[in-house]
């Protein structure tokens, strides 16, 4: 199998563990890394030891790169462009939640990865946090009856320099 040519949008600091993954499969070859600005694409690329070229405008690294799998790791109010234009080009895409900035976003970038034939998926990896598995092992025993209502809340304090 041929690797995924995976241009990645958005090179601050949540790309860090995307570029991680990617350069370490056998499954994915980077292409490319878009940022609209641009030195912070150039500093992933130096940090990373990645032969792709860098650029602030998405459509044209894209086209020049011929990726078919878009990494959109860029702020929410962007994933509905990024998306929609990956898609559209013949792209997969894998991307950061939240999926969009509002509903309607959403419900488009569904409606085009279904007339495209396209992949589109949203990073969900707490579902394999350990803790939560434990917890729904315990509900789906039955060991405390029917619950009504039940609720996880994540109190993270990471910091990423927000998006910039």
């Amino acid at each position: 199998m041929k690797p995924f040519r995976v241009l990645v949008v958005g090179c601050g600091q949540m790309c860090h563990a995307w570029v991680k993954y990617a350069k370490n499969s056998s499954h994915c070859e980077i292409v490319g890394l878009v940022d609209i600005h641009l030195e912070k694409a150039e500093n992933v690329r130096i940090r990373y030891g990645l032969d792709c070229p860098t650029d602030s405008d998405f459509g044209r690294l894209l086209e020049k790169t011929k990726a078919n799998l878009v990494f959109d790791i860029t702020p929410p109010e962007c994933h509905r462009d990024v998306v929609v234009t990956a898609l559209r080009a013949g792209c997969d895409v894998f991307g950061e939640k939240p999926m969009a900035a509002t509903m309607e976003q959403g419900r488009e970038m569904v409606k085009v990865a279904g007339e495209t034939n396209r992949t589109y998926a949203v990073m969900q990896n707490r579902r394999y946090v350990n803790n939560l598995r434990s917890l729904k092992s315990f509900l789906d025993a039955g060991t405390i009856g029917q619950p009504t209502f039940v609720a996880a809340d994540f109190f993270l304090g990471p910091y990423y320099g927000g998006f910039s």
